[in-house]
């Protein structure tokens, strides 16, 4: 019995956690690559491209990762768990949405490395 009582611990436990649908947005199908992740409620966007430095298709490194919700860009500190909350108020809104549980979709945009000695384009965030 007791073998039963941890498994649904573990069973409750993941599904407290968020998915996620991670893609690019090059605009082709052979260029584009997709992840679906599985994250903890309590992490932020920071943990989440660590995350997607280990298990994205060409491991980019998190320093040149920038995740867009919609058209939102994300901060490092900001909590995962605001994603799902914007999504759900979307979903609100749709008469039609279906009950069972779908992947948050974020679009990965990889900035690349610029070689040193050339002036790198300023972020969005550095505008404001």
């Amino acid at each position: 019995m007791r073998r039963y009582a941890s498994a649904a611990v573990f069973c409750a436990a993941t599904a407290a956690a968020m998915q996620l649908r991670v893609q690019t947005a090059v605009g082709s199908r052979f260029l584009d690559k997709k992840a679906d992740l599985d994250v903890e409620d309590d992490a932020t966007i920071a943990d989440v491209k660590r995350l997607l430095e280990a298990r994205f298709p060409g491991a980019p490194p998190a320093s040149v990762q920038r995740l867009f919700f919609g058209s939102r860009l994300l901060r490092d500190d900001e909590a995962a768990a605001s994603i799902a909350e914007d999504d759900e108020d979307e979903d609100e809104d749709d008469a039609g949405a279906a009950a069972a549980p779908q992947r948050v979709p974020v679009t990965l945009d990889v900035v690349p490395p610029v070689a040193a000695g050339r002036p790198r384009p300023p972020d969005d965030d550095e505008d404001r």
